[in-house]
């Protein structure tokens, strides 16, 4: 096989010989470090309880933190709400999700909140769909912070 050397690009080649393209000389390279990657802290955040707030929605009664547990009577209709701060030092992708938990263990009346930018201090309040109470017993409100 024939070799041929020459200045230019690949377009110069001639069919059944070999190229060689001739490439600049580097003169001088140096490389800077100017970023250096560290772990971003780990996200924290709490749920207040003096903001968590059950309302009876039928007969207009709710409580708020210490107030709970709320009386209610089976067949009506109640919503739930939590707040969550970022207690950190770090903004981070969160989202919340709310939910009852009814005597039996199931899961019911849950939202799914949309991801945001969560900076410290901000506050996330999210609440539950409403829901019919259909079972006499203890129910659960349930709020979940989440991170990305």
């Amino acid at each position: 096989m024939a070799y041929k050397v020459e200045a230019g690009n690949l377009s110069d080649r001639v069919k059944g010989e070999l190229s060689v393209i001739m490439a600049s000389t580097v003169v001088v390279q140096k490389t800077w470090d100017i970023i250096r990657g560290v772990e971003a802290p780990a996200p924290e955040g709490i749920f207040h309880d003096e903001w968590t707030r059950v309302t009876d929605i039928t007969t207009g009664e709710y409580a708020v933190g210490a107030e709970l547990p709320l009386t209610v009577n089976v067949g009506d209709i109640v919503v739930g709400q939590a707040t969550a701060e970022n207690s950190g030092t770090s903004t981070y992708r969160a989202r919340c999700i709310a939910h009852f938990i009814d005597p039996n263990g199931t899961i019911v009346g849950e939202t799914i909140g949309p991801w945001r930018d969560f900076a410290p201090g901000d506050y996330y309040i999210h609440g539950t769909y409403d829901v019919e109470l259909d079972l006499p017993g203890n129910w659960k409100l349930e709020a979940i912070l989440e991170a990305e």
